[in-house]
């Protein structure tokens, strides 16, 4: 019985000594309420579009980089009332121009290229988009708060090829989010 306790007593020794203590993780995913309106010139009237799922996921790939997912589904205000127009998915590569430091996730000034496409329909046409989002986060602790401006051009692809058509895509954002 004294074997195992002196057996036990030293390996528990030999662990304590090996342990570290853990480094605070920095967060790496941020799950994001994000209310989103965007302006698509596609008709002649003026057109806006609110997004109807505001949720963005954001994955940190490095202490400056990320990659941002956000679905969407865009109800469409125009001068004759609302309905459901957009529905497809916006990917975009921030670049934060204050690194991440210690636990803290990012902040300060980024600029991200974006990508989206989507199906229209309500107009039966397919949008694909190419834009530059310029933005400023702020956090406090894990909670990230944010507004951007989105600004690029769309391409319109119709069934009828003769009405398809390039316009520009300006859109603004306001997100609140947290990392985990």
């Amino acid at each position: 019985m004294k074997k195992r306790i002196a057996l036990f007593v030293v390996v528990i020794t030999a662990f304590s000594l090996n342990a570290r203590p853990n480094a605070l993780k920095k967060p790496v995913f941020n799950v994001s309420f994000e209310p989103y309106f965007f302006y698509q010139p596609v008709e002649e009237s003026f057109t806006l579009y609110a997004n109807l799922i505001p949720v963005s996921l954001e994955l940190a790939l490095s202490d400056n980089n990320g990659i941002q997912l956000t679905p969407l589904a865009g109800l469409k205000f125009y001068q004759w009332g609302a309905r459901f127009g957009l529905l497809g998915a916006e990917l975009s590569f921030p670049v934060y121009y204050t690194p991440r430091t210690g636990s803290k996730p990012y902040g300060g000034y980024y600029t991200s290229g974006v990508i989206s496409g989507g199906y229209n329909v309500s107009e039966s046409y397919v949008a694909l988009t190419a834009a530059n989002e310029t933005g400023v986060c702020f956090t406090l602790f894990n909670l990230s708060m944010g507004v951007a401006f989105q600004a690029g051009g769309t391409y319109f692809l119709f069934s009828e090829p003769t009405l398809n058509k390039n316009t520009i895509q300006m859109g603004f954002l306001a997100r609140v989010g947290f990392w985990l």
